[in-house]
């Protein structure tokens, strides 16, 4: 059985892996992307591996 198999039996474990949960800060430069470090935190300290995406510094890619 692959993990895929085995995930699709137990659908919380796809929310744990690596950028299966984006956050993305929305504000402008000059502000610190505090709305999006303390969920990552969170969702760190509870075993997920968030990813998190800044568009002031970093543009969103389409794909």
């Amino acid at each position: 059985m692959t993990s895929v198999e085995v995930d699709a039996k137990r659908p919380e474990t796809l929310w744990r892996r690596p950028e299966s949960v984006l956050l993305v800060s929305c504000y402008e430069l000059g502000h610190q992307p505090l709305s999006v470090a303390f969920p990552l935190a969170f969702l760190e300290h509870a075993g997920y591996r968030p990813s998190a995406l800044d568009i002031a510094v970093q543009p969103l890619d389409a794909e």
